[in-house]
C-alpha cells in the first residue's frame, strides 16, 4: 500500500488507490489500449484496435497574457525512481514537495517499456477559490501500472512525475506531450510545500 504524504503547510496522508475508470479524477484521463469505448474500431487490416478521443490536447493560449499560440510538442522524459520509506507495518510512503499546473495546455505521459505492475504514482488536486493554489482538501493519489499513461487537463494541479520501484535500464522513460510557448514559464505554475502519500 502506498501513502502520499503532503509536505505542504498542512501535513496530510492520502492512500493511493489503483487508477481505473471508476476511481480517476474527472480531469485526469487514462491512456491505455486496454480501455475501449463504443468508438473503438479495428485498424491495420484487422491487426489492431483504435480508440479515439481518450484524452484532450487542450490549447487555451488564446486566454494567456502573452497572446502567443502554443504548438504541439513531443518530448522524452527519463525518470529516476523516488525514495520510498517503509514503516514497521510495511506501508510505503512517498513525500511530495510540490504540485504544479499548466494553465493553458493539457499534458500527457505514457510509460515506455514497463511491465503492468505499479510503475508510478500520480497525485492531483483541484484549485482553491483563488485559482492560484491547489486545494489540499481535494488531493487524490493513484498507483499507475507501467502499461498505462495519463493526461492532465489544462489547469489541473499535479505532482511532478513520481516513478517508484526498482531501477530499470529501459523502463523509466516517458514521452511527454504538451503545447509549450517559447516562454516556458508562461504555462507553468508551482506550489511548493510538503505532502505525503501512502
Amino acid at each position: 500500500m502506498f501513502y502520499v504524504a503532503s509536505a505542504f503547510v498542512m501535513s496530510i496522508r492520502i492512500t493511493a488507490v489503483a487508477l481505473t475508470p471508476s476511481t480517476t479524477h474527472a480531469r485526469l484521463h487514462i491512456i491505455s489500449p486496454a480501455l475501449t469505448t463504443s468508438k473503438t474500431r479495428h485498424g491495420n487490416q484487422g491487426t489492431s484496435t483504435k480508440t479515439p478521443y481518450i484524452a484532450p490536447c487542450t490549447n487555451n493560449y488564446d486566454t494567456a497574457p502573452s497572446g502567443q499560440s502554443g504548438r504541439p510538442l513531443l518530448s522524452a522524459s527519463r525518470n529516476t525512481p523516488r525514495t520510498i520509506s517503509k514503516d514497521v507495518n510495511g506501508s510505503q510512503s512517498l513525500v511530495i514537495h510540490a504540485l504544479e499546473r499548466h494553465p493553458y495546455t493539457s499534458q500527457s505521459f505514457t510509460p515506455m517499456g514497463r511491465k503492468a505492475d505499479t510503475a508510478y504514482i500520480v497525485v492531483v488536486a483541484d484549485g482553491d477559490e483563488s485559482g492560484q493554489r491547489p486545494d489540499l482538501t481535494t488531493v487524490k493519489a493513484y498507483t499507475v501500472p507501467g502499461d498505462t499513461g495519463v493526461c492532465y487537463d489544462a489547469g489541473l494541479w499535479h505532482a511532478p512525475m513520481a516513478v517508484v520501484g526498482e531501477v530499470r535500464l529501459l523502463g523509466d522513460d516517458f514521452p511527454l506531450t504538451i503545447r509549450p510557448l517559447t516562454l516556458p514559464s508562461s504555462n507553468l505554475r508551482t506550489a511548493s510545500q510538503r505532502k505525503t502519500a501512502k
